[in-house]
């Protein structure tokens, strides 16, 4: 049998040359790493709060061409313009960042019941839809009634009274 010592090493099996490290902690490899996946975090989050209001703007775009096609065909100009102005209403809520979070979720279940492609869209959906965009673009501002002012608001309760602290022991003469 031939000598360990005097046969080369096979390609296939290289011998593990593993350098001890000194201490405890990570090696300088993986802080290296970890610390360039953070500063890439990092600038992901500053574009990503930099450009907060066109991705807004964008998906509310998005969304209403997704919809576009599946509106009902004998749906009149004046709801198609309606749905229009409203998608438009909350993108700018949306980038302005005055959104109302009361109102965006009946906006979120009116999305999510539309969003199978095999349900077709009806009226009663379309002037849901515009509804809950237009509440949503609003901002928690009060709907508009159809006589031209606000509805009124439900009166806020009256705050509970503070506890009274008891009153100091009386010294004793």
């Amino acid at each position: 049998m031939a000598d360990p010592s005097t046969t080369p090493t096979s390609p296939f099996n290289p011998p593990v040359n593993q350098v001890p490290r000194e201490g405890p902690g990570c090696s300088k490899p993986l802080l290296i790493g970890c610390g360039a996946v953070m500063l890439l975090f990092a600038i992901g989050f500053v574009v990503l709060l930099s450009q907060a209001p066109a991705i807004g703007r964008w998906w509310f775009h998005t969304l209403e061409s997704t919809l576009e096609p599946r509106l009902p065909a004998d749906l009149t100009p004046a709801e198609r313009q309606r749905l229009h102005r409203a998608f438009a209403a909350a993108g700018r809520a949306a980038a302005s960042g005055q959104t109302d979070l009361g109102g965006l979720q009946p906006f979120q279940r009116k999305v999510m019941a539309l969003s199978n492609p095999q349900v077709p869209i009806t009226h009663k959906d379309v002037r849901e839809l515009s509804e809950a965009l237009e509440a949503l673009a609003r901002g928690g501002a009060p709907p508009a009634m159809p006589g031209g002012g606000a509805a009124p608001r439900p009166p806020l309760p009256k705050p509970l009274p503070m506890p009274q602290p008891p009153p100091p022991p009386s010294p004793r003469a």
